[in-house]
């Protein structure tokens, strides 16, 4: 429910070895019923960060890692840069209430 919600985006931990897109939605006050998100994420600048370090990504980490919080589709991969991440059944807001996910890009 899309009308409910609205998401905002924010660079996270951002080195030469981990770059980190933090994404959170927080419900408008328009739902007093839980509703369920889902959210686009591009990952091209943090993968873009660790391979101006002369890197190349290895692995990525949706943060919470539960997936009863939420899910990224495709699944997380470092050969794709675009995702939607869903929330599950614990990961459903209502009112205003919020939740933050950060998907992470690593170099090991």
């Amino acid at each position: 429910m899309p009308s409910a919600y609205t998401v905002s985006a924010a660079q996270g931990t951002w080195t030469d070895t981990q770059a980190c897109l933090a994404t959170t939605i927080t419900g408008n006050g328009s739902s007093f019923f839980y509703f369920g998100w889902a959210v686009p994420v591009n990952m091209t600048p943090a993968f873009q960060r660790i391979q101006s370090a002369g890197y190349t990504v290895s692995r990525l980490a949706l943060i919470p890692g539960s997936s009863t919080v939420a899910s990224a589709s495709p699944a997380l991969s470092p050969g794709t840069s675009q995702y939607v991440v869903r929330s599950e059944w614990q990961g459903v807001l209502r009112q205003s209430e919020s939740l933050a996910v950060t998907v992470c890009a690593y170099r090991y």
